[in-house]
C-alpha cells in the first residue's frame, strides 16, 4: 500500500501545473529582431500550500532563440533553469540546469 500511495503522491506534484491549493503564475516574452533572428524569455512560480505535504515552492527561467544564418543553415539554442524545493522529496533545495544548441543545415538537393 504505501508504494501506491508515493505514485499518486508524484502523479499530483507532475501532472497538475499547480497542485492541491498552490498558488503561480507564469510569463513569456517572444521578441523577433530580424525574420531571421528570434528570442524568447520565460518565468513560472508555482507554490504549494503547505498544508498539502508539507507544502513546496518551484521556480523555472528560461531562455531559448533561433538564428538563420543562411537559407540551408541556421542555428537553436535554449537553455533552462528549475530551482525547487519539496521537503517531502528533499531537506534541502534542489536545483536543474539544462543546456542545448542545434545546428540544422538543409542541403539543397535537387532530383531531375
Amino acid at each position: 500500500m504505501r508504494r501506491y500511495r508515493k505514485a499518486i503522491l508524484m502523479t499530483n506534484l507532475m501532472e497538475n501545473w499547480i497542485g492541491r491549493a498552490g498558488r503561480g503564475g507564469q510569463g513569456w516574452l517572444t521578441y523577433s529582431f530580424s525574420p531571421r533572428i528570434q528570442l524568447q524569455l520565460e518565468f513560472r512560480l508555482q507554490g504549494l500550500s503547505k498544508d498539502f505535504i508539507g507544502g513546496g515552492r518551484l521556480v523555472d527561467y528560461s531562455a531559448s532563440g533561433n538564428f538563420v544564418l543562411s537559407p540551408q543553415t541556421s542555428f537553436s539554442g535554449m537553455l533552462h533553469d528549475d530551482q525547487w524545493r519539496f521537503p517531502v522529496l528533499f531537506t534541502t533545495g534542489q536545483s536543474n540546469l539544462t543546456r542545448s544548441l542545434t545546428p540544422t543545415w538543409w542541403p539543397d538537393w535537387r532530383i531531375h
